[in-house]
């Protein structure tokens, strides 16, 4: 599907109708719109158990090697840390 081109101003009400988005987009548009006005306090929560999960597949790749340099081995026990500190922020905010 073609899509018109932008007027050469610009401004979307001269010239060339403006492009709307595909169907799936438009859904995601409207699903983040929807999250940007909930709750401060569950939107916290979401990024910190998305943190979470994001330091323990960190973690779990390089739990999967044979051995570690000494910079890996510092960086596993800056991961750990850091999957702690976010968990017990979570703890709190629950």
């Amino acid at each position: 599907m073609a899509y018109p081109a932008p007027c050469a101003s610009g401004d979307p009400g001269r010239g060339a109708p403006t492009r709307r988005l595909p169907r799936s987009d438009r859904r995601t548009t409207v699903k983040t719109v929807t999250d940007t006005t909930a709750d401060p306090k569950q939107t916290a929560l979401e990024q910190l158990t998305a943190e979470h999960r994001r330091l323990d597949e960190q973690l779990k790749l390089l739990e999967r090697r044979r051995a570690l340099t000494p910079s890996e081995q510092i960086e596993m026990i800056r991961l750990k840390k850091q999957k702690l500190w976010t968990k017990d922020r979570i703890a709190r905010l629950s």
